[in-house]
């Protein structure tokens, strides 16, 4: 299990630009607590140019060490590219702390999910000390804060879209994928592949028949862009990790209007 502690906390306004400043963003649980198997989002907006800003606190690192690992990142959604990367890591031994339980509904719900990443030592700690530099960067890269709700990839099917995953994995053992596509498929346009991970023969671990290499990719849902029918797909790259399996956030943009054809294309 990983040991953190969670007290959620309201934030009265959300990401609003003051004097190179954004008040405390929101976070959001992606994937099952209950199942040790998640992570923690904080989106923080979208640019006109495709831009996806967010904050994602690596549940993995220094799980009940006391330690929180958060990872500031600006991505570009039309290409995949991390444009910018920071991280910031903090340990609540250090510093003048207490953490009070179950102080909100959102705090009960996050407990019940078993979902341990303690927002009141991001808001009352870290946040204060990170907010400058982050708001430097939403500046710098024209993000248009807002709050943003993580939605299930089957609403696009009202749209007459479906998002699916093709997976193959080593025929020797089911223990890890060699062969990994996100495809979208339009009921009016087409299909495209708008991403593909393959097993390198180089890459000795993924075709290792070794249970701590075991790879694994599933998607966990998306973000909207408001200003163009496009959006961030997060995908899950799960390995087992000591005692529990690791989960690591991978970001997959995807073009909902244009780039279909009948045949799979990498197309944005």
């Amino acid at each position: 299990m990983k040991y953190y502690f969670i007290n959620i906390l309201f934030c009265l306004n959300f990401f609003q630009i003051q004097a190179q400043s954004i008040d405390c963003p929101k976070p959001i649980i992606v994937g099952e607590g209950n199942q040790n198997n998640y992570q923690v989002i904080y989106p923080l907006g979208w640019s006109e140019k495709g831009d996806f800003a967010y904050i994602h606190q690596d549940i993995n690192a220094y799980a009940g060490g006391g330690g929180f690992q958060y990872n500031f990142i600006v991505q570009n959604m039309k290409t995949d590219e991390v444009v910018f990367e920071k991280g910031f890591y903090y340990n609540n031994n250090n510093v003048e702390y207490t953490w009070k339980s179950y102080s909100t509904n959102i705090d009960s719900l996050a407990n019940k999910k078993m979902a341990f990443f303690d927002y009141a030592f991001f808001k009352t700690i870290v946040w204060s000390k990170i907010r400058v530099e982050i708001s430097d960067a939403i500046t710098k890269y024209k993000i248009k804060t807002t709050y943003l709700s993580l939605n299930n990839v089957l609403d696009l099917k009202e749209k007459g879209i479906t998002i699916y995953e093709k997976i193959i994995n080593n025929p020797i053992t089911d223990h890890f994928t060699i062969d990994y596509k996100i495809i979208l498929d339009s009921e009016a346009k087409g299909k495209k592949m708008i991403y593909h991970w393959h097993c390198d023969d180089k890459d000795k671990s993924c075709l290792n028949n070794y249970y701590s290499k075991r790879r694994y990719f599933v998607i966990k849902g998306y973000f909207r862009n408001p200003f163009e029918n496009r959006i961030a797909i997060i995908v899950f790259l799960e390995t087992n990790g000591y005692g529990e399996i690791n989960e690591f956030p991978l970001l997959v943009g995807a073009n909902l209007e244009n780039g279909y054809d009948k045949t799979l294309t990498n197309k944005k």
